[in-house]
């Protein structure tokens, strides 16, 4: 592990097969290119396609999460697994997507498998324990933007509970809070990028109307707890024949001194028994499950989401763990 690391991941299968695509700019029109890149994709494969691995640009105009949208729109549903592009900067200038030996700042490369793919996600933001009891109703909002909290304007709530300019909340992306959609799916983590300004809040992913949100808080140890906690649980409850693992880069932020703790650990973890690759992301993509089992696609942000392939004869049991970990506890086995 390392912060100039070229990390190579092999996946392959006699019963799964491929197919890549690259979409083209997503400067103007972002759903007919997606929808066209993937329905190339597609129509390489004999089956429809069972998951769909994303690598999507960091577009300073349109959100992560309306890009998931809109994959998520031309895939029917289809799981979307996968990442927005990062880097060691602090507005990600020199973030790229690679594809086929090319570098682009506004395209979304895409993986589509088809077949007995017996894929789990889980994913974790941070420990019940550091989400405040009150919730806030969202009561305006367009995409992103929160317009106003509680039938008041965004930046007057804010400023109501301790968080305005001045206690620097503007441009911070460290303060995550919890996002239910209040639709049976578990909670999502989000943050608040910077007040507008129209004094409006710009977040990392959708806001909508009616949904509700809590102040968290996210420390180095609730970092390596997290990402602990889901993994020891993981190998605990199927048979990892493999893991893709995103983590949020404001988690490598909040470690301080030490951003790659949490790699450390999940190499501890899991090296040699389970292949594993891991990087960081400016935004995960990663499904939830509702009560019954079925996958919608979502966009985190403050996560530690993991894909787990199986043996094809074993049963993949896994939940959504987004925020309700107590500390020192153990995870009801229903969980799973």
């Amino acid at each position: 592990y390392g912060v100039d690391l070229l990390s190579l991941c092999v996946l392959s299968s006699d019963t799964v097969t491929f197919s890549v695509a690259l979409t083209d700019s997503l400067e103007h029109a972002q759903e007919s290119a997606i929808e066209e890149a993937y329905v190339r994709a597609a129509g390489a494969l004999s089956e429809t396609p069972s998951l769909v691995l994303a690598f999507a640009p960091m577009l300073n105009h349109v959100g992560g999460e309306r890009l998931l949208k809109y994959l998520d729109r031309a895939g029917k549903g289809t799981p979307v697994f996968g990442t927005l592009t990062c880097d060691h900067n602090y507005d990600f200038c020199a973030a790229h997507v690679l594809y086929n030996g090319e570098h682009h700042k506004d395209r979304l490369a895409m993986v589509l498998m088809s077949g007995p793919v017996r894929a789990g996600f889980f994913t974790i933001a941070l420990p019940e324990g550091n989400i405040q009891k009150q919730s806030a109703v969202i009561t305006g909002s367009q995409g992103n933007v929160v317009h106003t909290v509680n039938d008041r304007p965004v930046l007057e709530y804010l400023e109501s509970i301790g968080l305005a300019r001045s206690a620097g909340l503007e441009g911070s992306k460290n303060i995550p809070f919890i996002l239910n959609y209040n639709d049976g799916t578990p909670p999502v983590a989000r943050c608040f990028y910077m007040i507008s300004p129209e004094g409006h809040a710009v977040c990392g992913g959708e806001m909508p109307v009616n949904s509700t949100f809590a102040l968290g808080r996210l420390e180095s140890e609730d970092v390596l707890y997290s990402a602990e906690t889901i993994l020891e649980h993981i190998r605990k409850k199927t048979k990892p024949r493999g893991m893709l693992i995103v983590s949020c880069i404001a988690r490598s932020g909040t470690l301080g001194i030490e951003p790659l703790a949490e790699a450390a650990r999940t190499q501890q973890l899991l090296v040699p028994d389970i292949p594993f690759f891991l990087c960081y992301s400016g935004g995960e993509l990663c499904p939830v499950y509702d009560g019954a089992g079925q996958t919608s696609n979502r966009f985190h942000n403050f996560s530690f989401t993991v894909c787990v392939f199986s043996w094809a004869r074993d049963r993949v049991e896994a939940p959504c763990l987004t925020s309700g970990i107590p500390r020192n506890s153990h995870l009801p086995s229903s969980l799973f």
